[in-house]
């Protein structure tokens, strides 16, 4: 599998405060089956995150991985919340872009509400080359209220990203409801962990799949298309 979604560096965000930590997540997503995981951390006003602490990060954790023996390879990105994309400059923001592809950058669904701008930032980005992954929308109330209006989204070039645990009975009603949802009328591009550390929305793939019970579709959402992000092939 291809985890595109995780929050594994240490001390940048809400997800990995330790390198040990960090090395926990990643020997249980090793256990999973993954084999390349992107490290994203939060790009926010409440987290900054900047394109020089994801690189050191980055290389710390890359090297310890290495020490310790695991195979899992990481890559790079960046969970841009969609308000701070007009704030900063647009090379800036490519230093987050999915596994270093400039064509792909995931992009954190609004929690609430749905913006009236959010169609025009989008479409902004794809005019640029760049393809908007949304991750999670399935937590929004206006989404789950109103899944299908996702689609005009994607007409326009945007990826939709549902989070494994989003699809297990651990989920609200509501959140998982709409997951299956997006997942069953092709409104969801790919699956991913979302981890954020040691019993914090920890990895649910192996649950989400069961839940999914489509063995091609489940390759899809989780090797097929993030393989293409990863390897820079065309969709």
């Amino acid at each position: 599998m291809i985890d595109l979604h995780s929050h594994l560096l240490p001390g940048l965000d809400d997800g990995a405060a330790t390198l040990d930590e960090s090395l926990r997540i990643l020997r249980a997503l090793t256990d999973e089956g993954v084999s390349v995981v992107a490290a994203t951390p939060h790009v926010r006003h409440d987290y900054p995150t900047t394109p020089s602490q994801l690189a050191d990060r980055l290389t710390l954790v890359r090297h310890a991985a290495r020490e310790a023996g695991v195979t899992t390879e990481i890559v790079g990105g960046g969970e841009i919340a969609f308000e701070y994309l007009a704030d900063q400059p647009f090379e800036e923001i490519l230093a987050f872009a999915l596994a270093g592809n400039r064509g792909f950058l995931l992009v954190e669904f609004p929690h609430f509400g749905w913006p009236p701008d959010l169609a025009e930032g989008l479409a902004t980005l794809v005019s640029r080359g760049t393809r908007p992954v949304l991750a999670h929308p399935e937590r929004n109330h206006a989404v789950q209220a109103a899944p299908m209006q996702l689609a005009a989204l994607v007409d326009n070039g945007a990826l939709v990203q549902v989070t494994a645990d989003s699809l297990t009975p651990a989920a609200s009603r509501d959140v998982r409801q709409t997951a299956l949802h997006l997942v069953r009328t092709g409104l969801a591009h790919m699956v991913a962990s979302d981890i954020h550390g040691s019993g914090v929305r920890r990895s649910t793939l192996t649950e989400a799949r069961e839940a999914i019970r489509d063995d091609a579709l489940w390759r899809w959402l989780t090797h097929g298309l993030p393989g293409a992000i990863v390897s820079a092939s065309d969709l």
